[in-house]
């Protein structure tokens, strides 16, 4: 499956779907409450559920991780200070964008959800790629945060 064009939102309902899919097969398994199979044919098939639905959510996972490092790599400055390339009227404009970026961050990092890795990520590419500095400097600043949040991602459980 090629994840390389899919938006934020489209990624997010790839492991939304993934885990729909491994709740109603878990559910498949049992009948009035009870379990169809042998406790060990049982638990070999809820390992294999979870584990396609798993492989889902790890394609997703790999997918903003590349992005991640795309984008680290459009945004990396040309001198060790970012900031010091800016203008006065840049700077103002960074420190103002930077709190908005800031709650983003903190949504990235006390969320669980996928999708808020690859809007952010997603956000971050718009602005390597734009010609405002000033944006450029403020998720520069702020990847690295993300950064090990990006391998740590779940779905909610089945």
């Amino acid at each position: 499956m090629t994840l390389a064009y899919k938006s934020p939102a489209e990624l997010q309902k790839l492991v939304d779907s993934a885990t729909a899919q491994a709740q109603a097969a878990t559910a498949g398994l049992y009948r009035d409450g009870r379990p169809l199979f042998a406790p060990d044919e049982h638990v070999r098939l809820v390992k294999e559920i979870e584990a396609t639905r798993r492989q889902a959510v790890n394609a997703v996972l790999a997918e903003t991780q590349r992005r991640s490092v795309e984008i680290d790599e459009q945004l990396q400055p040309a001198e060790a200070d970012p900031m010091a390339q800016l203008s006065t009227e840049e700077v103002q404009r960074a420190a103002a964008l930077d709190t908005f970026v800031a709650q983003d961050v903190d949504r990235v990092l006390g969320g669980n959800r996928p999708g808020d890795v690859a809007a952010f990520i997603s956000a971050a590419r718009a602005a390597a790629r734009s010609s405002d500095r000033a944006s450029k400097v403020v998720f520069l600043r702020r990847l690295p945060e993300i950064r090990p949040r990006i391998g740590r991602v779940r779905s909610k459980p089945c």
